[in-house]
């Protein structure tokens, strides 16, 4: 338990706001999981007090007519006191934002990362990173990077999420990206792992068999794909995968 401005913060704080600046931005649902509430009213008051506090900044996104919701980010006060690098995220304090499809990008990969915390205590997540350039060595940006571990091995995985908009061509050009990247000694270089897996996860099998036929045209190998519904039902590690030939379905290990 420590202090500042005479708000005591408790341990649950202290995940908030790491896990607040790991994600970039969270809105209250996503802050209810991270810090285990049982009660809408008590994440709420968790987080004003937090914000009040001025460890968290806060703005709003639309989500429908006359309706929003609270987003929060990591302030420098925040990220000091829980000892985590800080990342402006380029929204104004208390600023309406509608459209926002980087955020809303954004959110959906916290949907993935918190799903991840769910495989339990014999599968660890690390090294959660998103990219605002490309990786070295290559023309890729991906949306997210982090590394699985279940006793002794370790599963390096690169994220890539598609909300059923993205077309054959850019699926193909990523393909040739990813496959390029994993026959060059770059990522080992620079990730000090010998091999990677790209993992696709999409809105449903229509646009999945579309993915799997563009990549299909470049590699067998490196990719595993699924649905967000798959995930959510069954469990990111559970037998959901398909790669790009065929139609069975694989364990994540």
């Amino acid at each position: 338990m420590t202090g500042t401005n005479r708000v005591i913060i408790q341990p649950r704080d202290l995940k908030l706001l790491r896990t607040t600046a790991l994600l970039r931005a969270v809105d209250r649902e996503q802050a209810r999981a991270i810090g285990g509430f049982t009660s809408t009213t008590r994440v709420n008051a968790t987080m004003l007090r937090l914000l009040k506090a001025g460890l968290l900044n806060r703005f709003f996104l639309g989500v429908g007519p006359g309706t929003q919701k609270s987003i929060y980010t990591i302030s420098p006060k925040g990220a000091a006191l829980a000892k985590v690098p800080y990342r402006r995220f380029r929204r104004k304090s208390n600023g309406l934002f509608s459209g926002d499809i980087f955020l809303e990008h954004q959110l959906l990969l916290n949907d993935i990362y918190l799903s991840l915390q769910k495989n339990g205590p014999s599968v660890t997540v690390q090294n959660w990173k998103t990219f605002e350039q490309p990786l070295l060595g290559s023309a890729i940006i991906p949306d997210a990077y982090f590394e699985l571990v279940r006793g002794e091995i370790v599963k390096p995985v690169f994220l890539e999420v598609d909300k059923g908009t993205e077309s054959k061509k850019t699926w193909k050009k990523k393909a040739a990206g990813y496959l390029s990247f994993a026959l060059s000694d770059a990522f080992q270089k620079h990730f000090n792992h010998s091999q990677f897996r790209v993992v696709v996860i999409t809105t449903a099998d229509p646009q999945l068999k579309r993915i799997q036929s563009a990549i299909l045209e470049q590699t067998s190998k490196v990719f595993w794909l699924t649905t967000f519904s798959e995930i959510k039902a069954l469990g990111f590690l559970s037998a959901i995968w398909q790669r790009p030939s065929g139609k069975d379905k694989h364990p994540f290990f």
